[in-house]
């Protein structure tokens, strides 16, 4: 076709701007999708603003208005012939590379923590009863049925004489193929939030934070045997769950060596995990408690209280609070 043509147009009666969305592309989603075996995806719950992914990078979608109007129609059999104006644009989106949201990740996972795991068979049947987990499904489907519907009531509710108090509402649980569709970023990025929040994984598939007061428990008794003389640098994990299951969820334990813990060097030889203190990280988790008992120190007394409820042999230092903790004058600390 020339540069410039002259041809005859008609403006169809079916006519309508809402049907047609023109998005300019960035250049990996443009690859993708010519690719075709890499699934470029929409993804945004209601009040989200609308994202773009392939495999394992996230765009965002900014609307902006065209310098021409742009008049859509099909190619017809002959150049002569007339064209049918379908559809008329007069804003296009602009794709544009976004940082995964995180954020709301962590929101959805914060609505319901892992305890344990007898809390965790208690959010998905919470009458006590042996009952399938898809229970709650079936429950919530029977609430919305009108009220001829309590003839059918589960064998549950049965031996309830009275009317039912309240509707039960499901727990906010979510499987990482819920995540996949909420949280605004690619498949790969979302895994790789995942495993740096090294969330529980549960016995129905449930992707899981723990809950901050029961990492604090499980890891306040982790350092308090290891300094009854385990070698911080070579932790078994057989071992530490040996010592701890007595009084705190297996998950939680292999929860707190991840997160608190590096992979000990050299492996052992029967491949039993290995894990070794990350002193770092014992040491920021120590200044918060700390700071949870009080908003601001004098430098000296938080250096001195901080020293002592370390590992021995360990020297805390205020550059491992960078980003966390303002030094004020006179030698005031405030997180």
């Amino acid at each position: 076709m020339s540069e410039s043509f002259e041809c005859v147009v008609e403006f169809g009666g079916s006519l309508n701007t809402s049907d047609f969305k023109v998005v300019e592309l960035n250049s990996d989603l443009f690859q993708a999708i010519n690719q075709k075996d890499t699934p470029v995806v929409f993804k945004g719950d209601t009040g989200d603003n609308v994202v773009m992914c392939d495999a394992d990078k996230t765009f965002q979608l900014r609307s902006l208005e065209t310098s021409n109007t742009l008049l859509l129609s099909v190619q017809p059999p002959q150049e002569t012939d007339a064209r049918v104006i379908q559809g008329s644009i007069t804003q296009h989106y602009e794709s544009k590379r976004q940082p995964p949201d995180v954020h709301k990740l962590k929101r959805l996972l914060s609505e319901c923590y892992y305890q344990s795991h007898e809390d965790y068979c208690h959010l998905l049947n919470p009458m006590g009863l042996q009952v399938s987990s898809s229970l709650w499904d079936a429950t919530q489907a029977e609430d919305s049925q009108s009220s001829a519907s309590l003839s059918h009531s589960r064998s549950w509710d049965a031996s309830h004489s009275g009317p039912r108090q309240a509707k039960r509402q499901k727990p906010n649980l979510y499987t990482k193929a819920d995540l996949r569709q909420r949280v605004l970023c690619s498949d790969a990025e979302l895994d790789a939030a995942l495993d740096a929040l090294n969330c529980i994984v549960t016995s129905h598939g449930h992707v899981m934070l723990p809950a901050p007061d029961a990492v604090t428990a499980c890891l306040d008794s982790l350092l308090t045997i290891a300094a009854g003389g385990w070698d911080l640098e070579r932790i078994a994990e057989p071992q530490c769950l040996a010592e701890m299951q007595d009084f705190h969820d297996p998950a939680l334990i292999s929860h707190v060596l991840r997160s608190y813990c590096r992979p000990g060097a050299p492996p052992a030889p029967d491949g039993t995990p290995v894990w070794a203190l990350d002193i770092p990280k014992v040491c920021r988790f120590r200044a918060r408690q700390l700071f949870e008992a009080a908003a601001s120190w004098r430098e000296a007394d938080f250096m001195a209280q901080w020293s002592a409820i370390v590992p021995d042999g360990v020297a805390p230092a205020l550059d491992m609070l960078r980003g966390d903790v303002v030094l004020e004058a006179q030698g005031a600390l405030r997180r």
